[in-house]
């Protein structure tokens, strides 16, 4: 029997691939695996090159004290989602709800090409994304900045483990 099939948190990844290949092993304490898998068509592509850097989050900068600063337009709340895989339901809600901000967190560059797509698509202003951990923009927002936060399965574990020191009570 194989390590893999005995320790559910070992990754079979490239360990001498490039990191920017989407296909090296993530840094000591990340919850996700590959960022990467099929080739962008090309508007994907250009998606990522031209929308991406104005909806995605700096946070190398220090965090605003205030979130819904990150919007051009008022929000009333912030919410964030981790793990939004295509975007399918980060866009739902943002179309649901206009006067909520929303922030999308996920690493895989596939989903980020898709839900880019929507975001264009519909002419959506209420999402900034952030490509990267979780762990890691939950470092960076400030405490209690976030109303409330939808995951996916895969990222349970990952939001479980700092939610409630982010939270607002309700």
């Amino acid at each position: 029997m194989s390590i893999a099939a005995r320790d559910p948190t070992h990754r079979d990844t490239n360990r001498n691939a490039s990191p920017d290949d989407g296909t090296a092993a993530p840094a000591h304490g990340s919850f996700f695996g590959r960022r990467k898998g099929h080739k962008l068509r090309f508007h994907q592509a250009d998606l990522i090159e031209h929308l991406l850097p104005q909806l995605s989050l700096d946070i190398g900068k220090p965090g605003p004290a205030d979130l819904a600063g990150l919007f051009d337009t008022p929000v009333d709340d912030l919410r964030l989602e981790i793990g939004f895989g295509g975007g399918e339901h980060l866009i739902a809600e943002a179309r649901a709800f206009p006067n909520i901000g929303f922030i999308g967190c996920e690493p895989y560059v596939n989903g980020m090409a898709k839900i880019l797509t929507q975001i264009e698509a519909h002419n959506i202003g209420n999402i900034r994304l952030y490509a990267g951990d979780a762990a890691a923009l939950l470092a960076w927002a400030p405490p209690r900045s976030m109303a409330r936060f939808i995951r996916t399965a895969r990222s349970l574990a990952a939001a479980r483990a700092t939610s409630s020191a982010r939270t607002r009570p309700s």
